[in-house]
């Protein structure tokens, strides 16, 4: 488990401890705040989790109940939120979540290079290309608990292959990628085809859909 992982099931555990009320503070208040933040971070702002948080407090400012009751009710359901979030990071979702973000970044880059290769900007849809690649890739080693800090693009997929995170076809693919990459690095255009680079896109492509 990730040091954040774990940061936010203790932040999450804490928060589980906050009694209805203390000393006449309002104390659902802050409670449905720290829910709100958490959950901005797991699912993201717009997700229906959050509005599903958002909504809960204002039906329950709206009822009829006493002051007391309301408190002790949104306590409750902020209780019920924390507890089904804790569950959603033990069980791995956290990681999948930051993946997809992480994976439509990706998206956005490939459809730029997609954009550079129907416009005949051949060497601009390598170096897009190469950069979402080597990043994806990355991603999943660290994903997989692989340490790939300042390793270059082949140490990265011989890490991969070894932890058998991907196939040996895979593996022969990524070190013609490889080339490509460096390549563009160096501003090799002429040992750059169209051919090759489309290719790279469609692979990675792929690998972020299957992958991340």
């Amino acid at each position: 488990m990730t040091e954040l992982q774990e940061g936010l099931l203790a932040r999450i555990a804490a928060l589980l401890a906050t009694p209805p009320q203390i000393a006449g503070r309002d104390l659902g208040s802050e409670l449905h705040m720290s829910t709100i933040s958490i959950a901005t971070l797991l699912y993201g702002g717009g997700s229906p989790q959050v509005a599903a948080i958002v909504q809960a407090k204002a039906d329950i400012r709206a009822s009829s109940w006493g002051v007391t009751a309301k408190e002790t009710r949104l306590v409750e359901d902020c209780h019920g939120a924390l507890r089904a979030m804790a569950a959603d990071i033990s069980g791995g979702l956290l990681r999948k979540v930051r993946l997809d973000a992480q994976a439509e970044v990706f998206a956005d880059f490939l459809q730029l290079a997609k954009a550079a290769l129907e416009s005949d900007a051949k060497d601009v849809a390598s170096v897009l290309a190469s950069a979402a690649l080597e990043d994806a890739l990355k991603k999943l080693a660290v994903s997989a608990g692989l340490t790939v800090d300042d390793r270059d693009m082949s140490d990265v997929v011989n890490a991969l292959k070894s932890a058998g995170q991907i196939n040996a076809a895979q593996g022969a693919l990524l070190k013609g990628f490889v080339q490509i990459r460096n390549r563009s690095l160096h501003a090799e255009w002429t040992k750059i085809d169209r051919a090759d680079v489309q290719a790279l896109v469609a692979f990675t492509e792929q690998f972020i859909l299957t992958r991340l």
